[in-house]
Order: C-alpha cells, then sequence, then structure tokens
C-alpha cells in the first residue's frame, strides 16, 4: 500500500458525524448529512475532472449529460471505468458522503473517495477507496485500489474494480471479492463483498447510499440500512461519483460533512463588552459573537447558526444570534462552515448562561459605635503661671507621671492617654526654653 496522509480526526456515527471536544470548546454531538449543503451537480458536471481523460481512447468516454431540470448527471456511453472528482481537493481524509444514485443498466456504478492521481496526463496512476453496486450480479463491494494504470483502449471495458473483482474484465467476472487473473492493470484488494437481493432496488427510481470514513474504518449503508464497517486506514484525496459498462448510470444530491479540521473549522466566543470571552452572562448585558472559523483552500461561503434555549431551537440563520440576554436561561449556540466547493463541516458548539444582575448591598451596619468618651475635660487651666522658673532642672524626670493632674475648678481627673503625652512635651520643652534665657543672663552679668 502506497504512503498514506493522516490527520488527527475522531469517529463518527453511520448518520452522523462526531466531532471532537477540547477543553475550552466543545462539538457538538452530531450534525446530519440530510440537513447539509448539496454539492452543486452542475459544477460536478462543468468544472470537476472527468476521468481518465477521453484522450485515452474511446473507451473512457462515457457521454456524461447535465439534466437541469432533474438536476442529475448520467453516462449515455457503454464503456470502461469513468467517473468525476474535483482537483482543488486533494486534502479531504475524513467524514461522511451522501447521495443519490441509479443504476438504469444494471451494471456497476458507485463512489469513490481518498482519491490521488500521479503520473502524467497521458500516464496516470490512480490510487482510491470505492464502493461499487452491480445489479447485474446482484453484489456490492467496497475495495481499496493501491494502483491503477488505466489501458489504453478503445473497446475494453476494464476498471480497477469491476462486478466488485480486482483486475476483472468482460467474460471474467468474479462477484465474490476473489482477485480474477484476467488482466494485471490494477492493484489491491475487496475489503467487503456483499449481496444486494435483499434491497429490491428497482432501477427505474433512485436510492440513499451514505459512506462513513473514519481515521481507521469505513462504514456503507444503503437506504438507512447498513452493508458493512470495514477496517481502512485513512488516505487524503478527492472524492466523486464513477460508473463502468453501464450507460445509464445516475447520480445526484451529493452532500460532503468533512471533520477534517485543516479543510474547514468552525470556531467562535461569547464575548462581553470588555471584548473578554465569557460563558455566563448578566441578564441585559451586552454580549456579541466573536468568529475564529479558518479554512484552507477554498472561502467560507455561508455560515449555518442554530440557537437553543434550555433545550428548545429559538433561531436558525445565516448571522450570528443577538438576543442571548433578553432572558435568563441556558443558551447552546451551534455553527457549521459551507466553504466554495459545497463542503459542510461539521458543527461546533459552546453554552452561555444567563444570570441574575446580582443585588447591591440593602443594608447599612446595624449599628453605629454607643459611645463616645464620656467627658472631655470641661475647664482650661484657670491661670497661667506667674513666673519662670530660675534654673533649669539638673535632672530629666526618670518616670513618667503615673496619674493625670486633677482640674481644680471642676475636680475631676483629665484623659491621662495621648492628650497627657503632649503636654508632658510641652512642659519639657518650656523648662528647656527658660534654662537657656538663664544662662544667657548670667553670661550677660558676668
Amino acid at each position: 500500500m502506497k504512503s498514506i496522509k493522516k490527520t488527527s480526526v475522531v469517529t463518527a456515527s453511520v448518520l452522523a458525524v462526531t466531532m471532537l471536544a477540547t477543553s475550552t470548546s466543545a462539538f457538538a454531538d452530531s450534525i446530519s448529512v440530510d440537513t447539509s449543503t448539496d454539492i452543486d451537480t452542475k459544477t460536478i458536471f462543468e468544472e470537476w475532472i472527468n476521468y481518465p481523460e477521453q484522450s485515452l481512447g474511446y473507451g473512457y468516454n462515457a457521454g456524461w449529460k447535465y439534466d437541469e431540470e432533474n438536476d442529475y448527471i448520467n453516462t449515455t456511453q457503454n464503456v470502461g471505468w469513468t467517473g468525476f472528482y474535483n482537483p482543488a481537493i486533494d486534502n479531504l481524509t475524513t467524514g461522511t458522503f451522501a447521495f443519490q444514485m441509479r443504476d438504469g443498466n444494471f451494471d456497476p456504478c458507485g463512489f469513490t473517495w481518498g482519491l490521488t492521481k500521479e503520473g502524467t496526463d497521458e500516464d496516470p496512476v490512480y490510487s482510491f477507496y470505492a464502493y461499487e453496486e452491480c445489479d447485474y450480479s446482484e453484489h456490492w463491494s467496497i475495495a481499496y485500489i493501491s494502483e491503477w494504470r488505466p489501458a489504453n483502449s478503445s473497446y475494453s471495458h476494464q476498471g480497477p474494480l469491476y462486478h466488485g473483482t480486482i483486475d476483472a474484465a468482460d467474460g471474467d467476472y468474479n462477484h465474490t471479492g476473489k482477485d480474477a487473473d484476467a488482466v494485471k492493470f490494477a492493484e489491491g484488494k475487496v475489503l467487503a463483498c456483499g449481496s444486494l437481493s435483499e434491497f429490491d432496488l428497482n432501477s427505474s427510481d433512485f436510492h440513499k447510499v451514505l459512506i462513513d470514513v473514519k481515521e481507521d474504518s469505513v462504514s456503507v449503508s444503503i437506504n438507512d440500512t447498513l452493508l458493512a464497517t470495514v477496517d481502512a486506514e485513512v488516505q487524503a484525496g478527492s472524492f466523486g461519483p464513477f460508473a463502468t459498462s453501464n450507460p445509464n448510470a445516475y447520480f445526484k444530491g451529493l452532500k460532503m460533512v468533512s471533520t477534517n479540521e485543516v479543510m474547514l473549522n468552525p470556531v467562535f466566543e461569547y464575548r462581553n463588552a470588555k471584548d473578554a470571552s465569557v460563558e455566563e452572562a448578566y441578564l441585559g448585558s451586552e454580549i456579541k459573537i466573536a468568529d475564529l472559523s479558518t479554512f484552507e483552500g477554498s472561502e467560507i461561503i455561508k455560515r449555518n447558526w442554530t440557537v437553543s434555549k434550555d433545550g428548545e431551537v429559538i433561531y436558525t440563520g445565516t448571522e450570528p444570534y443577538a438576543e442571548y440576554t433578553a432572558e435568563l436561561g441556558t443558551y447552546e449556540t451551534t455553527l457549521s462552515l459551507v466553504n466554495a466547493y459545497g463542503v459542510t463541516s461539521g458543527e461546533f458548539k459552546k453554552t452561555l448562561t444567563v444570570v441574575e444582575v446580582p443585588e447591591e448591598p440593602t443594608e447599612e451596619p446595624t449599628e453605629a459605635p454607643t459611645a463616645a468618651p464620656t467627658e472631655a475635660p470641661t475647664t482650661a487651666p484657670t491661670q497661667a503661671p506667674t513666673q519662670a522658673p530660675t534654673q533649669a532642672p539638673t535632672q530629666a524626670p526618670t518616670q513618667a507621671p503615673t496619674q493625670a493632674p486633677t482640674n481644680a475648678s471642676s475636680g475631676k481627673t483629665v484623659n491621662t492617654g495621648s492628650s497627657n503625652l503632649v503636654v508632658n512635651m510641652l512642659a519639657v520643652l518650656a523648662t528647656a526654653s527658660l534654662a537657656t534665657v538663664a544662662v544667657t543672663k548670667r553670661r550677660k552679668e558676668n
């Protein structure tokens, strides 16, 4: 098997794609392919590559046509293998394909994915996975073609997977999935093969096909019935329908949901008025959506937004919802993208909870201090000292007074706290000043 490109992905169910969850974001549990955007069928016919190139011979010119009224493409010539792929997409890995198919001739038709082309237009080498139905033999097949070199033949109905067999050709069909020793122009293996008889497919009616590609397995369903899940290592490439030896193969309604985040990665944040990412907001506050989605190779042409409040869908549209904080509740928002090729991304989701604005404190402290100091001195001293001391004290007091002076007029004790300290300091300063004056006077007298 040739070298296979891989990418980091997670699994997907048969009917829905499960997306990755991270610590800062979460993807929706699933997205239905039925709700994704159709890939434009006319664009497939007009712009995708019809391979192998018709220059290799008449045996590859299937005479494809597009029916605008019914929006399908179909073959008109009984030739060898012929199909379409998008040349702009070569890195698609995992996801889910859904389409409708009709076989009006009972010969094989089907779908490829992980398709790569190497070599030249004159000598191409293809590799891909394929699902093929053959109503003639009433068998279906899932196969991996590791290498196919189309034969340059005008008549041979050669194909890499023909009626469910690698290397088969007209006259040597094998419908059990075993290799046939017919022609040697392809390498690969049949991964699964089974009967279509129980499905009673009417060649005049379209039926649904769903192909779910995971990182290391593939599941195929028709009309919502699972055919098989097989081991299959993911291969990056393109995709599209094909037919073999069938002049009446019809295809329409192709949808693709990609889990390849490199191609389309929907991401958004809830942001408040300060442009900070949040998961909770107050009732009536400002909330806006910051779309951080990324893509590669093709621009985003559509954004699908869905908003549920407390489990009930309240909004769907192509623009972000704007009324998150109008009511209390839990809002879940999902976003999916569609690129210019019609590929739909998986869904990214985040939750925002809207809560009441917290109330301001309603009460002041219940009690102020019950009492100020009981009483301040009622009277200033009645008389200032009449005479300054004649001599400075020879020694500073060794101990502060143990009791505050009493008020002469009131007979009450003065507070001995900080005010007592101030009084003592003033007395010391006054004493020092008078001592200085006395010393100066004696010097003059002498």
